[in-house]
């Protein structure tokens, strides 16, 4: 919660600041808001059910494992190594599978994250382009790096989020 916590208010604050100095940018920012929503809620999803089958796959392994190490002497006196070994490979082997699939889906979040975070930088930047104010170049240096920190901001809140719906907060003591 602490982490989704702080990705939040960095997101907030990166967006305050560059409102507060280019207000037009509020328009912008709904419109590339709703699409972080709409991705981040495919990416949660998604996320949760491909955790939730890593997980699933990833017990029988353990149970193996440890029915194995109980066993390991009967499982020597058969000869039967090969096919306790074959057999834990193919269960590592879904589990493994299903963690790739995770991490696929994770970096299909950034990808888009990324790109909707490149437009949100553009139009920070044609702003700072457009406004000829004198003074003004620190101010719009200012958004264009609260802009970078919001891409940033966006993609740690959703992925935490994530981890949260998919394990339940936590208390650390």
């Amino acid at each position: 919660m602490k982490q989704v916590a702080t990705s939040t208010i960095g997101l907030v604050v990166s967006v305050a600041v560059v409102v507060s100095v280019f207000p037009v940018f509020f328009i912008p920012t709904i419109v590339i808001g709703y699409m972080y929503y709409v991705i981040g809620n495919a990416y949660l999803e998604t996320g949760r059910d491909l955790r939730r089958m890593e997980s699933t796959s990833r017990s029988p392994v353990f149970a193996f494992f440890g029915e194995l190490l109980d066993g390991v002497f009967t499982v020597r006196a058969f000869s039967a190594e090969k096919w306790f070994l074959e057999t834990l490979c193919k269960k590592v082997d879904l589990t493994l599978k299903m963690n790739y699939m995770y991490w696929v889906a994770n970096r299909w979040l950034l990808l888009r994250f990324d790109c909707l975070g490149t437009v949100a930088i553009l139009f920070t930047s044609v702003l700072s382009i457009a406004s000829k104010s004198n003074g003004m170049a620190g101010w719009a240096a200012l958004s264009i790096t609260s802009a970078l920190t919001f891409t940033h901001s966006v993609y740690w809140t959703c992925r935490n989020w994530s981890v949260i719906l998919h394990t339940g907060p936590t208390v650390q003591s």
